[in-house]
């Protein structure tokens, strides 16, 4: 099995998901919260795989925050709370929108989040941004560069 990014302790930590409501869990079916966890961990490998590294070594907070709330809606179902319950409503839109943000990572052409990247690649998932402006002391420069740039002069540098 892989390995997974949250144990069942880090997990209680990240989510809403309280360390009586996780003992409870454990009592009513022994291992389910840590299995739930590693599947968590599994998804976000799975929708990451194709650009990044996995499993992530070191994983960042970021990356652990997205399997706790793609965790927390399971635990809670696991442990029986209704799906109408007012809070459920606010953690199944939380888990919402780390499916989106998993599916930008992947998807991003240069890159949104500094995760390491696949293919024995250790550079970043962050593209360095390249000189969008210049700036001169004389407001007239421009017209001598461009200017020495189409006649190969160099006569105002």
């Amino acid at each position: 099995m892989a390995s997974s990014y949250l144990t069942a302790a880090q997990f209680v930590t990240l989510s809403p998901f309280t360390e009586l409501q996780a003992n409870e869990l454990e009592a009513k079916r022994p291992g389910h919260l840590q299995a739930i966890c590693d599947l968590g961990s599994a998804e976000v490998d799975a929708r990451l795989g194709k650009r990044y590294q996995r499993p992530i070594p070191n994983p960042p907070l970021i990356v652990l925050g997205w399997v706790a709330d793609i965790v927390t809606p399971r635990a809670y179902e696991a442990l029986g709370i209704r799906p109408s319950d007012e809070q459920m409503a606010d953690i199944f839109n939380r888990a919402t929108s780390v499916y989106m943000a998993l599916k930008e990572a992947a998807d991003a052409v240069t890159g949104l989040y500094d995760l390491p990247l696949a293919a024995d690649n250790d550079a970043t998932g962050i593209v360095a941004p390249t000189t969008v402006s210049y700036s001169e002391h004389s407001p007239f420069t421009w017209r001598h560069r461009q200017y020495d740039a189409v006649s190969r002069n160099r006569r105002y540098g």
